[in-house]
């Protein structure tokens, strides 16, 4: 599930995201992944189409990933591997 803050600093630049295990709206990325079909480097997802990989943390030391991944035709948005992680 995508968690959002409730309050927008500026309406134009969309909602602002939040950490899904404590609600901390700061949140930083780190570089995004493309998984080309068929990857087999231990990162791919299960649909047949390409995914992009996107690792963000908060300021509390959470970890996750949001995947953007298509599939026949439909693209799928997933929050995954939501952990306590080490910040930066």
């Amino acid at each position: 599930m995508i968690t959002y803050h409730t309050e927008n600093y500026n309406d134009n630049w969309g909602d602002m995201l939040a950490c899904p295990k404590c609600k901390d709206h700061y949140v930083h990325f780190r570089r995004p992944r493309y998984i080309k079909s068929g990857d087999v480097s231990g990162v791919a997802w299960e649909g047949r189409g390409d995914a992009i990989k996107l690792e963000l943390y908060c300021e509390q030391g959470h970890d996750w990933t949001i995947r953007l991944g298509h599939h026949k035709g439909q693209t799928y948005l997933k929050v995954e591997d939501i952990k306590d992680g080490i910040i930066g």
